[in-house]
């Protein structure tokens, strides 16, 4: 497995930003994907990719990208973080989102996308333009 590559890796361990060659190929995952747990030969009849955890289902309508988005950093660090305690970089889960939302093509997340063009991080500024022209293609 090529690490810098992986999924989980780019989305909340790699450094900087995400390689433009490696965004559209990550779809829409915000967060890890475990793709490779599911495919595990070792994992087979010990992993279950469709089960659900209690403690996620009790945010999940706050981890969506356009949720992320628009979210402030008190609630991220008062909620979703205590649920992914080693990731506590609220930027990067805004680039991820900003990411995911320019592959789903998502126009109704535009004001989202546009709200970060004036943002102090550099990130930021650097997805959302990304993303924005993502959206304009067909």
């Amino acid at each position: 497995m090529d690490w810098s590559r992986c999924i989980a890796y780019l989305t909340f361990h790699a450094p900087g930003l995400t390689p433009e060659p490696l965004r559209q190929p990550m779809g829409s995952w915000l967060y890890g994907c475990d793709v490779c747990q599911n495919v595990c030969p070792l994992n087979k009849g010990q992993w279950d990719p469709v089960s659900s955890e209690p403690y996620l289902d009790e945010i999940a309508q706050h981890l969506s990208p356009r949720s992320v988005l628009s979210m402030k950093e008190e609630f991220f660090h008062r909620v979703v973080y205590p649920q992914f305690f080693y990731h506590d970089d609220f930027v990067r889960w805004q680039v991820n989102a900003l990411r995911a939302v320019g592959n789903s093509r998502d126009q109704g997340a535009e004001p989202l996308v546009r709200k970060h063009f004036s943002s102090s991080d550099e990130r930021l500024r650097t997805m959302a333009a990304w993303a924005a022209e993502c959206l304009l293609q067909p």
